[in-house]
């Protein structure tokens, strides 16, 4: 008896072991092969690897024949038809003066000089200009002022908010990120540039302060900033305008902050900034909803803290801080792609 059961046991046991070890077998090349597809992912690779390659795109810069008077950073300013509206702070004798300017290709003209407080973000609403949010007391405001009319309303923004990024189009304002009453915000905001309405659009993936914002193409475009624990951002999330979505987090291999960003011929361009403290950049970035890619020219000087706009197809930079202290200057830039045989010959 004892011999039959030990006939009938067998058989049973190799078949047991035989399919444990087939499928051991299975999880582990199976493993191995979705590791491998992770580790090849095509968004993974173009994104490593557009730190390594820079793009063939010549930067040529000439100067009008007009300055500010007077060197400013921390100046903010987007396009409205052919001109440039620009605004910000300028500290003299340790206090603040508020400044703004209409820059059109055939000159400048000085606006209104108003007391606006730091941190402030220049908005469109209702056809007019706004100096919206900011520190006021030592604490963020709601408030803003007007800059024609010069009028002021103390609940402009639903939520006290300062150094916050911002992006106008022609339809909407969007507030991102910045400071509230208790802490750094994640929030994005967007204001209507018609009625003034303001509602809460999104979320980023982590709060942060002053980082680059540009709109185009269906995308929202949030680059660099100062993260809560004072380091430097060196994220730049894409959202889908259309359904709100974060579609792509690309990484810069360094944090950047003070930078400005641009939609020009279709693309998103980072330009400048500062990557800590006295370590000016005078990098140019390209952006698409898939890569992040170095061009081979470069802005003129090192700059930080300057405004932009686009006019007639050229990205012209206004100010800002330079290795040697703020700037007067305004500089025109065109970006062109060079053709392949002026890339090989240089």
């Amino acid at each position: 008896m004892i011999i039959q059961s030990r006939w009938r046991v067998r058989p049973r046991f190799f078949v047991f072991l035989t399919t444990l070890l087939v499928i051991v077998l299975w999880f582990i090349v199976g493993h191995a092969g979705s590791s491998n597809s992770h580790e090849s992912s095509p968004l993974t690779t173009k994104t490593l690897a557009s730190h390594r390659t820079s793009l063939p795109v010549r930067s040529l810069t000439h100067y009008p024949p007009f300055a500010l008077p007077f060197p400013l950073k921390d100046i903010q300013g987007f396009t409205v038809g052919n001109n440039i509206l620009i605004a910000g702070t300028s500290l003299n004798n340790s206090q603040s003066a508020g400044v703004s300017y209409a820059i059109s290709p055939e000159g400048l003209v000085q606006g209104p000089s108003l007391s606006l407080p730091l941190g402030g973000t220049l908005v469109i609403s209702q056809n007019m200009t706004w100096w919206a949010g900011g520190t006021a007391h030592n604490a963020p405001s709601t408030g803003a002022i007007n800059l024609q009319s010069h009028q002021t309303v103390s609940n402009f923004l639903p939520v006290p908010l300062s150094n916050a990024g911002v992006c106008v189009t022609s339809r909407s304002n969007f507030l991102v990120g910045g400071q509230n009453a208790h802490g750094l915000s994640a929030r994005i905001y967007q204001l209507s540039a018609t009625n003034g309405t303001v509602q809460i659009w999104g979320l980023l993936p982590q709060a942060v302060k002053d980082p680059s914002v540009q709109a185009g193409n269906n995308m929202l475009v949030v680059a660099g900033g100062i993260l809560p624990n004072g380091s430097l951002n060196s994220s730049i999330w894409i959202y889908q305008l259309s359904s709100h979505r974060l579609i792509s987090t690309l990484q810069l291999p360094y944090g950047i902050w003070g930078a400005q960003m641009v939609y020009l011929n279709h693309h998103f361009w980072l330009l400048g900034g500062e990557r800590g403290p006295h370590h000016l950049l005078s990098t140019i970035w390209l952006i698409t909803s898939r890569s992040l890619t170095p061009i081979t020219g470069h802005l003129p000087i090192a700059l930080s803290q300057f405004a932009a706009g686009i006019m007639n197809h050229q990205i012209w930079i206004i100010g800002g801080l330079t290795p040697k202290g703020p700037t007067a200057t305004i500089r025109v830039l065109n970006l062109i792609l060079s053709s392949p045989h002026q890339t090989k010959s240089s």
